[in-house]
């Protein structure tokens, strides 16, 4: 059986001083075929919690389905460094998420590999998709507030 895992996450508003709305997503393929894709909101995070967070969900998706030996792919140099033992993290909100990766990978067997950012375009498209969704929900929620408000 081979498993492979494209994992991707989205920050919005970075740069900007302020850490924006984020999501994560995970694309699973079993022997070249997708099984299973999942986007999630995470609130306010950076785009490098938003990428550990996609790749715990891919390895907790793995895990219950007993999928054995997964290929995780992540365009994140950050998270494929750190979780591989490359560089150390010294950012304390990445601290625990690095620290619930090594808890899983002491039980669970996985390949972390970095690959270019349009290699994980799907979770990426979902990611992304989950955010605008996530904005014209904010904006429709803000339009009926101010309705009641008048």
């Amino acid at each position: 059986m081979h498993i492979e895992v494209f994992c991707d996450g989205a920050s919005r508003g970075q740069g900007k001083k302020k850490i924006g709305e984020a999501s994560c997503a995970v694309v699973v393929y079993k022997n070249r075929k997708k099984i299973a894709q999942f986007a999630r909101g995470l609130g306010p995070r950076s785009n490098n919690e938003a990428e550990y967070e996609a790749l715990i969900a891919g390895l907790l998706i793995c895990s219950m389905a007993d999928f054995v030996d997964p290929i995780i792919y992540t365009d994140s140099a950050v998270v494929a460094n750190q979780v591989n033992g490359k560089w150390k993290c010294r950012n304390e909100s990445l601290i625990p998420l690095l620290m619930t990766v090594e808890d899983i990978k002491d039980e669970f067997n996985f390949k972390l590999v970095q690959v270019d950012r349009s290699f994980v375009w799907e979770p990426d498209a979902l990611a992304n998709e989950f955010l605008d969704t996530l904005e014209l929900r904010k904006g429709q929620i803000t339009s009926a507030a101010k309705k009641v408000i008048q």
